[in-house]
């Protein structure tokens, strides 16, 4: 065997070392690629780059975006890795995965300038940096236009599910009565306690117990029971027209999940639940951003899609996802009307959201709190918008989510002007104290919105 002269070996070494260093270059290369592979470019609803994602949770801010927008981001991930997940029969984590390895760009319904009317509103309100905070803004057809959260804890707020208080009657109690036919405008349904029950403290007393902790003992309308806010009425209406009614009405158009209330319905009955449905205390909570959805019935005529942010997902192949919207009609128009009209009535003296209320836009919807304003909240629309207000705790009696609402949508810009006409829809005077329609002798009248086919008879007080 011949020997390799010096000169060969040094030859081998070289070249040893060449493929060396081109296998350490091309590993670089392969990971920095990779990398790049893995960043998915997110796009508002006018097609400007808002940011890039990785899946380590990595977020680079295009020019005019921050961090303002981290939350908006979340719930994108989130809807479509849920998408995936259900439609894989996947877990989560696993469409999670599967987004994040196939996604190239995601477009959405992002609307910068309203996302950032909500964090200034946020910034100027007593609210900043003393409570959790979540705000939502839709359109009236379910598009997310903006949404942020602030709190001491690292999570999306915005889905943050909690008590929703008395935001949840127009929704569980109000409106399902009114489609029935049971009740109208000015119904009167007297303001009494429902029963009396032993508390945890072991005393007895009268529930459910009003804001003020007052009774008058005495017939109250109800256009100004849900302006009041008047708690007995709505758990007297609710048990009137039915529970199981009304809990199906939120299960199967909303798809809120009452499994809680329903095995407790079944093991003591209907009326252990009165408090869930009609005051809001349900078992798995509500978020903001349901609460924006749900209410959209009221602006659009009684039409609900559910909340989208993501309008399409684009992969190397082409579009790999594209959001279509199923909408169904919740309501009928002459019952999202004249509960448009109570609603707004809420706005003005006397109703419980006056803050709310914006010089020359109709406005309409609800407050609501829990507990020691554990939770605070105001959910209304606009026949542009739908907009949810909720913070936590401050002191032991501030509500400011109808002041914050009037800040966000007093500044956002305006096509429509009025909410939807129905042509079956009445504006008929009425009397104050009776809730009948307006006779001869009546003092005190005012106009109230009613079904043609269910205008209250005659009043005939003072003869």
């Amino acid at each position: 065997m011949k020997k390799v002269k010096s000169s060969g070996r040094k030859l081998l070494v070289m070249l040893s070392v060449i493929v060396g260093i081109i296998a350490v270059f091309i590993a670089v290369v392969c990971v920095s690629l990779s990398d790049k592979d893995n960043e998915i470019k997110i796009f508002d609803k006018d097609l400007k780059l808002v940011a890039t994602i990785k899946e380590n949770g990595d977020i680079g801010y295009a020019e005019g975006y921050n961090k303002h927008f981290d939350e908006y981001i979340s719930v994108v991930v989130d809807e479509i890795t849920t998408h995936y997940s259900e439609t894989a029969g996947v877990k989560y984590e696993q469409a999670n995965k599967k987004f994040f390895r196939y996604a190239k760009e995601v477009y959405t319904n992002l609307d910068a300038d309203v996302l950032l009317q909500i964090v200034e509103s946020y910034l100027s309100s007593d609210v900043a940096d003393k409570a959790n905070f979540a705000s939502v803004v839709t359109d009236v057809n379910g598009r997310i236009l903006g949404l942020y959260g602030k709190g001491s804890e690292e999570q999306a707020y915005c889905l943050y599910k909690t008590y929703a208080g008395s935001a949840i009657k127009p929704l569980s109690v109000y409106a399902p009565a009114i489609e029935s036919g049971r009740v109208h405008w000015s119904s009167a349904i007297k303001d009494e306690p429902f029963k009396t029950v032993t508390y945890s403290d072991g005393r007895s007393g009268p529930w459910p117990t009003n804001a003020n902790d007052k009774y008058t003992y005495e017939n109250m309308l109800l256009v100004d029971a849900l302006k009041k806010s008047i708690n007995t009425v709505a758990v007297k209406l609710l048990s009137d027209y039915s529970i199981k009614k009304s809990m199906s009405f939120l299960e199967s158009n909303f798809s809120i999940d009452l499994e809680y209330e329903k095995s407790l319905v079944s093991q003591y009955g209907e009326e252990e639940v009165l408090g869930n449905i009609a005051l809001g205390y349900l078992y798995k909570g509500v978020s903001a951003l349901d609460m924006a959805g749900f209410y959209q019935i009221f602006a659009n005529g009684g039409m609900y899609t559910k909340p989208y942010a993501v309008i399409s997902v684009k992969g190397e192949k082409g579009i790999s996802y594209e959001t279509e919207p199923v909408t169904k009609r919740v309501l009928s128009a002459e019952t999202s009307k004249i509960m448009v009209e109570m609603l707004k009535s809420v706005l003005h003296d006397g109703g419980t959201a006056k803050d709310a209320y914006v010089d020359g836009l109709e406005v309409a919807g609800k407050s609501g709190t829990s507990d020691n304003y554990k939770d605070n909240w105001f959910v209304g629309c606009t026949p542009d918008y739908v907009c949810s207000v909720w913070h936590s705790n401050i002191d032991k009696r501030s509500n400011i989510a109808d002041e914050i609402f009037g800040e966000i949508i007093g500044d956002l810009p305006t096509k429509e002007s009025k909410f939807p006409l129905t042509m079956n829809v009445a504006l008929v005077y009425y009397c104050k104290v009776t809730g009948l329609r307006k006779g001869n002798n009546c003092q005190r009248a005012e106009t109230g919105y009613y079904y043609k086919a269910n205008v209250p008879g005659l009043c005939n007080c003072g003869n």
